[in-house]
């Protein structure tokens, strides 16, 4: 069978996907295998990449969802240990304000 495939099966493991796209990185790092093999894996590579891609952004479109409260949508950032933290919280941690000069009436009179 040959190493190229025009699409990934939807059956594919996300997990399983990407070992094998780490593999084909790490054999083509090699430089060891032809030009040939190695432009199939590159296209193989490529597919694998575009499936990767799409299967974290169906990940991310159910994780907003499943945030979702009362109709209005929170937006949450996943940091790298895969914990959500609400985004206002977030801007709260770091002492970011959702105010912005325009709108921030906290005080009477002249600016000046």
């Amino acid at each position: 069978m040959s190493t190229r495939q025009r699409k990934i099966p939807r059956s594919t493991r996300f997990e399983d996907a990407l070992a094998e796209l780490e593999e084909i990185v790490r054999q083509l790092e090699s430089g060891e295998e032809s030009l040939e093999t190695s432009l199939a894996r590159f296209e193989r590579g490529v597919s694998l990449s575009r499936f990767c891609q799409e299967s974290l952004a169906e990940a991310e479109q159910k994780v907003q969802v499943l945030l979702e409260e009362n109709g209005e949508e929170r937006l949450a950032n996943i940091n790298a240990n895969g914990t959500a933290r609400n985004a206002s919280a977030e801007k709260t941690a770091r002492g970011v304000s959702d105010r912005t000069p325009e709108t921030d009436n906290s005080e009477d009179g002249d600016n000046f």
